[in-house]
């Protein structure tokens, strides 16, 4: 068992955590094929819950996600259409990340629906993508501001320079 999600667990969850690993009715220490049928209905229904417990904050906000999808997209889209496509260069990448939030949203209501573990690993693994493009475009960003920045010093210098001479 992964213990590293353990801080952030509910204590209901550590509940049917510390459950689903104890021995209860005729299930004998000895024998493991008692223990395997009493416990892998009650293994499923615990994993299925703990996973729609461990969805729940961020299912929560699963409408501001799909907002903020649409949002990214309809921004892009119009600046596509104010360039006259041209804007497609640059603006297919604000699509995606609006795609990857819409699809982190939907898959995040299907993981606390359901208990479902393939849809919360795909819904976290939409936003490492989105996080982490956002995050090397703000690098971009800064790495551009930092450039202009020089450059504008140092053509003030150099016309300052110019003007001595």
């Amino acid at each position: 068992m992964d213990v590293s999600f353990m801080p952030i667990l509910h204590t209901s969850s550590l509940r049917r955590l510390a459950g689903q690993h104890s021995l209860s009715g005729d299930a004998e220490l000895g024998n493991p094929a008692s223990i395997k049928s009493h416990g892998e209905h009650h293994m499923t229904e615990d994993r299925s819950a703990l996973v729609r417990d461990l969805v729940t904050p961020l299912a929560s906000g699963k409408g501001w996600i799909k907002f903020l999808g649409i949002i990214t997209i309809v921004g892009a889209a119009l600046s596509v259409l104010s360039t006259f496509g041209l804007g497609l260069l640059v603006a297919w990448l604000p699509i995606w990340m609006g795609v990857l939030l819409w699809q982190s949203g939907g898959a995040l209501e299907r993981a606390q629906m359901s208990g479902d573990e393939a849809s919360m690993r795909m819904a976290l693994g939409k936003l490492r993508t989105y996080f982490v493009i956002q995050g090397i475009l703000i690098v971009i960003s800064f790495a551009l501001v930092l450039m202009v920045f020089v450059l504008g010093i140092g053509s003030a210098i150099f016309s300052g320079m110019h003007h001595a001479l």
